[in-house]
């Protein structure tokens, strides 16, 4: 009886640990139908996606997503933020490489 006393306790403590550190995702919708292949976030709530056919998209509440014009046709491919106003997108065409320095207003 001891054992199977330890055992449900142990796995009431498992299962409740488990519940504590479990990582919930929440699905976004971005406002694109294109793919998108890279996400930078400048901080909790102002992020940018890029992807296919020169889309980018942006947040300024980490919830909803605004279209960017850029002006590109070409897949964009990767997103970075050195910090909030200067950022760069660079196109799988070798070729496309944008800038901005104000934060992608």
């Amino acid at each position: 009886m001891k054992n199977r006393t330890k055992s449900f306790l142990l796995l009431l403590i498992f299962s409740l640990t488990n519940d504590l550190f479990a990582i919930t995702w929440t699905l976004q919708n971005s406002g694109t139908t294109q793919n998108l292949w890279d996400v930078f976030f400048t901080d909790s709530s102002n992020g940018f996606a890029c992807g296919d056919s020169g889309t980018l998209v942006k947040t300024t509440d980490g919830n909803s997503w605004t279209n960017v014009p850029t002006g590109v046709t070409s897949t964009l491919m990767k997103i970075h933020f050195p910090n909030s106003a200067i950022g760069y997108v660079a196109g799988s065409d070798n070729a496309t490489l944008l800038k901005t320095s104000d934060g992608g207003v």
